[in-house]
């Protein structure tokens, strides 16, 4: 298993810079289209995940730990091993949800094939096989490669998540060699057919299925989910025309072993990570080309509708309508979820701001205060004096930590919540809501499985190294806790927990 990581920083200004390009192209309504190789009659549901590895030891899926001891392991639909996977990667799970259990773990990977243009450290961006492929703190290397090295024409395997105007937002590359490469290949959705002269796109890749197979497919039609194959390996960089030997239907969330099943996709259980690509309207969005629709019974978790944009990075659950539109349950922040508790160093009244622990937390009008240490439980900022314990909670945004509830309370622990950056295994520190935290011999790890209620704790140096090798840059939410009122940051915590 692979643990290396480069941290390319101006891939958060890029990020950013898409998220606030607003929606991608296209008609507001997704063809509903399926793989013909799904009928519409049986009634079996499932339970299914997409998303990215984060851990193992059994493997968690965006920080949900799955039991593998009897599930079925396959990579690039060949039969494989749970050693030949690696955080980061994007997977599907099929399995049973309620006794945490992945019966079957799927990869496969977004993109494989030349480099159509280098690495551009201005943007984080380089191109492969057509498609723009963007690189943030958060994106795994595999220990092979330093992207400052790669030249035209080298062979790359990303896997990811496509978001505004069809960017990979790229979780996991590796350096490939063409005898160990049996075809290049991408999985997208079909846009700009053209049936006369048998041919599509895919990001800016052009590709022609005049002589391919059409396996799982009734009818090419724009919108569809495709994945394309050229086992000639006959595509030359920076063309961006591919001669297809293969157009094979795939399916959002089900496993590609699973796409031949006599059932359709209607009803299955399904949790699914995403990058928002299109606001549609005040009760839908498309992650990629999959349509989510939510209502006042949805539950958000770390944010509110408000937050929902194209660029964003979101979890949902819920139930499958058909082959592509899902109904969500709940759908929760990936990255925003912050949490600040401990004395309070300064009010600025004027601008809102209180800080706390280091971390300057912006606390907007229609938040939600509450006075604990006393009968009467109405606050007012104007209240709040330095020496105050305050426990915080609210979201992260690109311009800081914005409150959404604050309590004043009896001095109690010292706490940081937030996704993990600066992620250092050697020395055990890692950096949260800007603040570097520091740890010891006697910090204890934790890692929360809220699904089942129970908590796997580590509690000497080799738990240490299990905790920092589960995290992924930018993505693992980890909650840093110091007994009572802590002041300084430059006093290790006593304990280090990752959430779900």
């Amino acid at each position: 298993m692979k643990t290396s990581r480069n941290r390319f920083l101006a891939g958060a200004a890029a990020l950013l810079a898409l998220t606030a390009c607003g929606g991608g192209g296209g008609s507001s309504t997704p063809a509903a289209v399926t793989a013909s190789g799904v009928t519409e009659s049986a009634d079996t549901t499932k339970d299914l995940a997409q998303g990215t590895i984060t851990g193992f030891g059994s493997v968690y899926l965006s920080g949900r730990k799955y039991e593998t001891d009897d599930a079925a392991f396959y990579r690039d639909g060949e039969d494989s091993g749970q050693d030949d996977f690696s955080v980061g990667m994007k997977v599907k799970i099929s399995g049973d949800f309620d006794e945490d259990r992945a019966d079957i773990v799927s990869y496969d990977e977004d993109v494989k094939g030349p480099v159509d243009e280098a690495f551009d450290n201005a943007t984080s961006t380089l191109v492969v096989l057509g498609q723009t492929v963007l690189v943030t703190p958060g994106t795994r290397l595999d220990d092979n490669l330093d992207l400052n090295t790669v030249i035209v024409g080298d062979l790359l395997e990303v896997s990811g998540y496509r978001g505004v105007n069809e960017v990979i937002e790229a979780s996991y590359i590796e350096l490939k060699r063409d005898d160990n490469t049996n075809s290049y290949k991408v999985i997208g959705q079909v846009h700009d057919l053209d049936s006369d002269a048998m041919a599509f796109s895919i990001g800016d890749l052009r590709i022609s299925y005049a002589t391919a197979e059409l396996d799982d497919i009734n009818q090419l039609v724009d919108d569809l989910l495709v994945e394309v194959k050229d086992s000639n390996k006959n595509y030359a960089p920076g063309l961006l025309t591919l001669q297809a030997t293969k157009v094979e239907g795939e399916s959002y969330s089900r496993p590609d072993e699973l796409i031949d099943d006599d059932d359709d996709e209607s009803g299955d259980e399904v949790e699914y990570e995403g990058i928002i690509s299109e606001i549609l309207s005040d009760t839908s969005f498309r992650l990629g080309g999959l349509m989510v629709n939510y209502d006042d019974q949805t539950v958000f978790v770390y944010g509110d509708p408000s937050l929902l944009a194209a660029g964003t990075k979101v979890e949902v659950e819920g139930d499958l309508l058909n082959a592509t539109t899902l109904d969500a349950d709940k759908i929760k922040f990936s990255r925003n979820g912050a949490r600040v508790s401990g004395i309070v160093e300064a009010v600025n009244f004027d601008t809102r701001v209180v800080r706390v622990f280091g971390v300057d937390v912006l606390v907007p009008e229609e938040a939600d205060l509450e006075d604990d240490r006393g009968g009467d439980d109405s606050l007012l900022l104007e209240d709040l004096r330095d020496g105050d314990y305050v426990d915080i909670r609210g979201r992260l945004t690109s311009e800081g930590v914005i409150a959404t509830e604050l309590e004043r309370d009896e001095p109690g622990d010292t706490e940081l919540r937030g996704a993990a950056t600066d992620i250092d295994p050697i020395n055990r520190t890692l950096t949260i809501l800007g603040v570097a935290v520091l740890t010891s011999s006697v910090t204890e790890y934790e890692i929360d499985d809220d699904d089942d209620g129970v908590d796997d704790g580590f509690d000497d140096n080799a738990g240490a190294d299990d905790f920092f090798g589960m995290l992924n840059e930018g993505q693992s939410v980890v909650e840093a806790k110091w007994d009572g009122t802590v002041i300084s940051s430059t006093v290790p915590a006593d304990e280090l927990e990752l959430e779900d």
